[in-house]
């Protein structure tokens, strides 16, 4: 459990400074009904100590009731380490140590050492043993002050027995401190690490297979500890109307919808296909509700958590695998069938035919049964944390198997409904009277789609404003975790999505059947439809048979009776009216921050006894009612204050006195006499940096910073020569009691640091001093001094003052209500804190940084030179061997010596200097260097990935000799997209260096998903399914014996490895960043451990926040820079390379020698008439040779465009 977010308030008890008294010891108190008694041990159900007493428990120091107590402070103690296994070593022999501090050995004198009485007095823990505890654990330094003799004295304890008889030095008698070190090493083999979980967490061993994660426990790491099940987000109240609210609307849902099938479907004899869509889609919603029905049938709480502490899994609780599979079934069959709607309605208006009823039926359901086969093969369905139902809950499938398709149907709907929306609205200008009929046809059908999309927005909505928060919720589990160790478990509450809008998401799910009925089992065509069912038949026959027996008897009665006949039909009718009312009744009936409870480790290491009553009385025999006793320091003085220093504010101000009396003492250090402020300050400050991380959780913390001030730097009172003849005496005066109580009841937190019943530290009244050594004769020598309370002080300055907010170094104060240091200027805040973190991000140590560094500039500057050359070769050089392949090269040589182009300027830059421009601020947008480099990487970065498919479509239509779209089409479909991609970006200010980056890029993931990730993903498996079928053309070839055939094929072994190495880069990629996207949760929570480990001590060479494997992080870098390097290994050393070089630079300088051997041959053939005729044959043979090379230049060139034409491959041979 991370204790990070606790933030420390470091007291150090000051009262013992300069105490005359032997060195290595302590003073103790006497209490008199104290006792030497055996240990009552531990309680059944929960193992403490026993076993881990040295003296086997036979004689522990006791008061009344004190074991008791004890054993409570033992077990909240034993709660609040549990939580610290992996940030600490050897805690079980801090338990073994925090045995002994709460249930100290005890020695009993006799007779003979104090004859009037013998006394019991405990042991306090040596130390060593403390050293030892807080050496093994460096949180505990924050909690336990080694160096309080009183608690943990060197060698032992002094005791005042004179009163009980006791003479020998001075009455004084010497009791060793407890070292269980030696017991601890005989037993500490056969003894195990006890963890203790605060209620209602529970606890269950997490290596036992019964108790594993995936049964559905949730584990608080790095204890045993499970949260309970289900998630306390809300009140019992609150779960309760949800439930409720879940049972009636999912019950009349259910109905409601089976009545829309039953309508729409069965009683229906044209069934058209609009009544389909309302058939299948009141069918889909009937499922939800199923689902709802068996969870509530089954019973909440037993349906979604079948035992403590876990919630129902697929793999171990079928019903919870049966209800997911039918609410995933019908949420996905609606959003698909709400979207066919919208389509027959844009059709309808529009009067455009229709698509084929049965396609859209197998494409729903197809999609339907795959993603329920997806999710069920892989035991998906979970109920999850605080959740009504089971469904799938990890993240990326539930956003691929449902919300990503999903929301393109939702689109789709949106879409339709927007032009049917503009259609009606176009239709009523119009002044025909057939389309203005039409329109008001379609109203009811567009409605119920447009309450189906509104509907389903917002379920998106909340489900992605989830996702963005889920960071959130989990951090707030500490925050939970630390008010269960606070005591009061029934104030206690995870924190999780706002009550109104989660109830709202449930109740949006749940009303789809009930709106659908008033939409459509309400209107005429469903009348019409029952009035013509054979139902409706029945009980109209019915009704006309009982009529004609009516009429019967009527007619009867008046051929008998005739005489009688209006007795008789007044009779009749009174009977037929009974009969009528007869029928009708018959009818009718027919849900770490660790503390320790208010026993924070300052508590820990007190006695456990101090706040006993008798002992309290016992005191009471030598101090006065209301008063702490003091001890007097001979070399103290009361001095000014020396005041803050220039950077940091501190107690200016904020002093009782004003800092005109300070108690301080005088240490001489080396040459240099160096004051206690000195250190009272530095205590001071190590305060305020705790506090300034509370601010969310307390109140009235400059109070808080006044009384420390007090704390620290006490008011102090020098007696005069009338009241201590001998000497001036400086004494201090303590913070009442009453001021402490103010900060904890306003700050809890701070009662795991303050203990207000401590005396010694707040007196209530004031603090007496023995000074009858220095002549003072009243009161029995005892000198009462005042406690101080800076309430009034503070109620006069309050108004003009403001917290003090300190941040460790190296993390920087910046205040972010200044729009200089917003957040959106790159400043990564520590809420709820104006403390910045540094930048870079302190993932790794400056070393590995370096190395990144080395390797992206040197990777850079030699990628790029071999991108360019590429560019320079395949495209500006080569006059004879244009193809699309080397189109495709030159494009992608040219868009990664752009990403390579951006790296140069920004090392030419600096690399700090650009990606900080400013102490604890990393680079956005507004910064001109930072917006160019971030939109020259995302333009050469897509752009390759994009040539990258194309290359591969292009190789795989060459291999399986596919004819090819209009090259162009492709040229202008990368260049839109990315131009679209890049101007998106730099309107919304995307580009920013981020934390733990080294370049500018778009660090926003809902952002960089859409616009990079998914396009280039699509690309990516466009490409992978190109290789697939080149290497299956290939394997199909080999098998063969044409050799010319097997001989393309060896051609295209180049570019395919190329575009296979480049895929397989790309996939390195994006496995990375989704990986760090999957873990940035626990990264964030990092920050805290690293904020902790400053305020511990530590460094910016030792504190390091947590980030991605440096390894895997240097991977992903070298493979982004790799790419130059690669193109140019497989393709600028190839043949066709050097012969574009040698026909360009050497065929040139051929041309010019031949040019100047024809000018020579020239001249002599004027010169040398003797031999005309010769040289008129040798010019003939020279004319016969040109023309032979000319006709086979010719040929060559032909070849060429032979080749040209059938492949697109670069060479013959390498």
């Amino acid at each position: 459990m991370k204790l990070s977010i606790i933030i420390y308030i470091i007291i150090i008890i000051n009262y013992c400074k300069g105490l005359e008294i032997p060195k290595g010891f302590g003073i103790g108190v006497v209490t008199l009904d104290a006792q030497c008694s055996s240990y009552i041990g531990d309680s059944i159900d929960q193992p403490l100590c026993n076993n881990r007493l040295q003296n086997g428990g036979d004689k522990i120091y006791t008061t009344q009731d004190s074991q008791i107590q004890s054993q409570i402070s033992v077990r909240k103690s034993f709660e609040a380490i549990t939580f610290l296994q992996d940030k600490c070593k050897d805690l079980l022999f801090a338990q073994f140590g925090i045995c002994d501090i709460y249930l100290a050995p005890c020695i009993e004198t006799t007779t003979v050492i104090t004859p009037s009485k013998s006394i019991s007095l405990p042991q306090r823990l040596c130390k060593s043993v403390c050293e030892r505890m807080v050496s093994n654990c460096n949180y505990l330094i924050a909690e336990m002050d080694c160096s309080n003799s009183f608690i943990f004295p060197e060698i032992g304890t002094l005791y005042d027995l004179s009163p009980y008889g006791y003479t020998v030095d001075n009455g004084t008698f010497a009791v060793p401190c407890s070292n269980p070190t030696n017991f601890y090493n005989k037993v500490s083999s056969n003894s195990s690490f006890i963890e203790i979980c605060p209620s209602p967490l529970l606890l269950k061993n997490s290596s036992n297979p019964e108790y594993q994660p995936n049964k559905g426990y949730t584990y608080l790491p790095p204890s045993n500890c499970v949260l309970p099940c289900p998630v306390p987000n809300y009140t019992n109240q609150k779960w309760d109307q949800l439930l409720t609210m879940s049972k009636i609307l999912s019950t009349i849902s259910f109905i409601l919808s089976i009545y829309n099938v039953l309508t729409f479907g069965i009683l229906n004899k044209n069934i058209l296909d609009p009544h389909k869509c309302t058939c299948f889609f009141s069918g889909s919603i009937a499922l939800v509700n199923l689902c709802d029905i068996i969870t509530y049938g089954v019973g909440y709480e037993e349906l979604l958590c079948p035992e403590p502490g876990r919630s129902a899994t697929q793999r171990y609780d079928p019903i919870c695998g049966l209800t997911g599979a039918l609410f995933h079934i019908g949420i996905t069959y609606c959003v698909l069938w709400s979207m066919t709607m919208g389509l027959y309605l844009y059709c309808s208006v529009k009067g455009q035919k229709w698509f084929k009823f049965n396609m859209f039926l197998i494409g729903n359901s197809t999609f339907t049964i795959i993603s329920i086969i997806i999710a069920a093969s892989t035991s998906k369905f979970e109920a999850g944390l605080g959740s009504l139902e089971c469904w799938i809950r990890d993240r990326w499938y539930a956003i691929c198997l449902f919300w990503i398709p999903c929301g393109i149907a939702l689109l789709i709907g949106s879409f339709c409904i927007f032009v049917v929306i503009h259609h009606i609205y176009k239709t009523t200008k119009i002044s025909k009277h057939n389309e203005s009929e039409k329109v008001p046809k379609e109203l009811k059908p567009l409605l119920i789609v447009i309450f189906i999309c509104g509907s389903f927005s917002y379920l998106f909505i909340f489900f992605f404003d989830i996702e963005r928060k889920f960071g959130g919720y989990r951090s707030a589990v500490e925050d939970y975790v630390l008010c269960l160790l606070n005591g009061d478990m029934e104030k206690c509450f995870t924190t999780g999505p706002n009550y109104i809008p989660y109830f709202l998401f449930y109740l949006v799910i749940r009303w789809f059947g009930i709106m659908f009925f008033i939409f459509y089992g309400t209107s005429n065509f469903a009348r019409k439809i029952w009035y013509e069912s054979i139902i409706w038949k029945k009980l109209k026959n019915i009704s006309t048979n009982n009529k004609n027996k009516n009429s019967n008897s009527n007619n009867s009665n008046n051929s008998n009776n005739s005489n009688n006949s209006n007795n008789s039909n007044n009779g009749s009718n009174s009977n037929g009216n009974n009969g009528n009312n007869i029928n009708c009744k018959n009818n009718s009936n027919g849900y770490n921050k660790i503390g320790n409870n208010g026993n924070s480790n300052n508590t820990i290491l007190e006695d456990g006894n101090d706040n006993n009553p008798n002992e309290q009385k016992s005191i009471e025999l030598y101090i006065n009612d209301g008063y702490g006793i003091g001890f007097i320091s001979s070399n103290a003085k009361c001095l000014n204050y020396i005041g803050d220093s220039i950077e940091q504010p501190l107690c200016n101000n904020r002093l009782y006195n004003g800092g005109k009396n300070i108690f301080s003492t005088i240490t001489l250090i080396g040459d240099k006499n160096v004051s206690s402020q000195e250190t009272s300050k530095k205590e001071a400050l190590l305060s305020f940096e705790a506090i300034t991380f509370l601010q969310n959780q307390c109140d009235d913390l400059l109070f808080t910073q006044f009384s420390l001030c007090d704390f620290y730097l006490q008011p102090c009172v020098e007696t005069t020569p009338k009241i201590t003849p001998l000497k001036n005496i400086s004494l201090p005066q303590r913070l009442c009691k009453s001021v402490c109580e103010r900060m904890v009841s306003n700050c809890p937190r701070l009662s795991l640091k303050l203990d207000c019943s401590v005396s010694f530290l707040f007196p209530e009244i004031g603090t007496q001093f023995n000074l009858s050594e220095y002549g003072y004769t009243e009161n029995d020598g005892l000198y009462a001094v005042p406690c101080i309370n800076p309430t009034n002080g503070f109620n006069k300055v309050s108004d003009q003052m403001e917290l003090i907010q300190a941040c460790p170094y190296p993390i920087l104060l910046k205040n972010s209500s200044d729009s200089k240091y917003s957040p959106d200027r790159g400043y990564t805040y520590l809420p709820p804190t104006n403390c910045v973190l540094t930048c870079p991000m302190p993932n790794y140590p400056k070393k590995q940084w370096q190395q990144v560094y080395d390797m992206a500039k040197t990777l850079s500057s030699i990628s790029f030179v071999l991108a360019c050359y590429n560019v320079l070769t395949f495209g500006i050089l080569n006059r004879k061997r244009k193809s699309k392949y080397n189109i495709c090269i030159t494009l992608m040589s040219a868009s990664i010596a752009l990403v390579y182009l951006s790296d140069i300027i920004k090392f030419g830059y600096g690399i700090e200097e650009f990606l900080c421009p400013e102490p604890g601020r990393s680079a956005v947008q507004s910064d001109a260097v930072c917006g160019i480099t971030g939109a020259m990487f995302h333009i050469g970065i897509t752009y390759c990935c994009c040539w990258a498919m194309t290359m591969s479509i292009v190789l795989f239509c060459s291999v399986k000799k596919i004819k090819l779209f209009y090259f162009r089409h492709f040229m202008i479909g990368n260049t839109i997209f990315t131009i679209i991609t890049t101007v998106i970006l730099l309107s919304t200010k995307k580009m920013v260096a981020g934390t733990g980056y080294i370049e500018c890029w778009v660090r926003e993931r809902w952002f960089v998903v859409p616009l990079f990730w998914l396009p280039c993903g699509i690309g990516l498996s466009i490409g992978i399914f190109c290789i697939g079928g080149v290497i299956q053309e290939i394997y199909k070839i080999s098998r063969n014996v044409n050799i010319r055939e097997s001989e393309f094929i060896l051609r295209q072994i180049k570019p395919f490895s190329l575009v296979f190495s480049v895929a397989g880069s790309f996939i390195y990629l994006f496995i990375f960043f989704f990986d760090v996207e999957r873990k940035i949760d626990t990264y964030k929570d990092a920050v805290a451990d690293y904020v902790f480990c400053l305020l511990s001590g530590g460094t910016e060479d030792t504190c390091f926040t947590t980030g991605p494997s440096f390894v895997s992080f240097f991977i992903f870098y070298f493979f982004i820079r790799i790419f130059g390097v690669l193109f140019f290994s497989i393709y600028g050393t190839s043949r066709i390379a050097r012969d574009i070089w040698s026909e360009v630079v050497f065929d040139e300088v051929r041309s010019r020698l031949s040019q100047t051997e024809s000018n020579i041959s020239r001249n002599n053939s004027r010169n040398d008439i003797s031999f005309g005729k010769n040289n008129k044959n040798s010019n003939n043979s020279k004319n016969s040779k040109n023309s032979n090379n000319s006709k086979n230049s010719n040929n060559s060139k032909n070849s060429n465009s032979d080749n040209d034409s059938k492949s697109i491959e670069l060479e013959k041979n390498n």
